[in-house]
């Protein structure tokens, strides 16, 4: 009886199953911080603010609110760069929580 055994197939999956988990943990991450709907929402107000901008000053109240805004897109942008970093932990690293390095 013939087994075929490939020495790095199980090591293999367990590495897309982490990178996997990783995704996974970064996706609900970013949709508990801001869902679709709200990334949508900001992203219409972000491109009215800065049509405004083009005729006029932004008064102090649209300025805080495009702060605002950026703020949220660079935390997501954040955790877009944990789980990258995350996943090329995890490829390399055996014993790997990917719990540790998200945000």
């Amino acid at each position: 009886m013939l087994v075929n055994v490939h020495p790095y197939r199980d090591e293999s999956t367990r590495e897309l199953q982490r990178v996997q988990r990783i995704k996974e943990l970064a996706r609900d991450a970013i949709h508990t911080f801001a869902p679709e709907w709200k990334q949508s929402n900001l992203n219409a107000r972000r491109s009215e603010l800065l049509e405004i901008r083009l005729e006029r000053s932004l008064r102090v109240s649209e300025e805080n609110e495009l702060t605002h805004i950026k703020t949220v897109f660079a935390k997501i942008e954040l955790i877009k760069i944990a789980s990258n970093a995350a996943e090329a932990q995890a490829i390399l690293a055996k014993d790997f929580n990917p719990l540790d390095s998200l945000p």
